[in-house]
């Protein structure tokens, strides 16, 4: 499987097709394996990178609290770690959000940026929310959700 370490982490990523890169980041909930029935599609364009960030996916566990910075920071030596050069960045929700930011401190690394069902920052019932999963996740009982 496909790992890069980055700061002490394995990330885990896949990558499909040739052409210019387009890079997609995951939902809070995702994984790349998600992207399933896009890939066929987009990879007959696109060098298709798909990304599990700390805490999903394949890709390591955080084991302290961790922020969308850490997750840009780690982006960006990734697509380093794989170069991309230039490349489209896709991202959905949570991934989204890391995208925007990133798109703000790595501009001249992007030929564009696309966001889906995504918010610039977090509400108070968004938070409510994710700590509800947090906690749901932390019971380790799926018959309990």
């Amino acid at each position: 499987m496909p790992f890069e370490i980055i700061k002490d982490k394995k990330l885990y990523y896949e990558v499909y097709g040739e052409g210019e890169p387009l890079v997609l980041l995951n939902g809070i909930m995702m994984s790349t394996a998600s992207w399933a029935a896009f890939v066929g599609a987009l990879s007959k364009y696109y060098r298709v990178v798909l990304v599990d960030l700390i805490d999903q996916g394949r890709s390591d566990k955080g084991d302290s609290f961790y922020t969308q910075d850490m997750h840009t920071d780690m982006l960006y030596e990734l697509t380093k770690k794989l170069d991309l050069g230039k490349f489209n960045l896709l991202g959905i929700s949570y991934g989204g959000e890391v995208a925007m930011l990133y798109a703000l401190k790595y501009q001249d690394t992007l030929k564009s940026l696309i966001l889906s069902n995504t918010t610039a920052y977090t509400t108070k019932i968004m938070k409510h929310i994710g700590d509800a999963w947090e906690y749901s996740a932390s019971l380790y009982d799926t018959k309990i959700l």
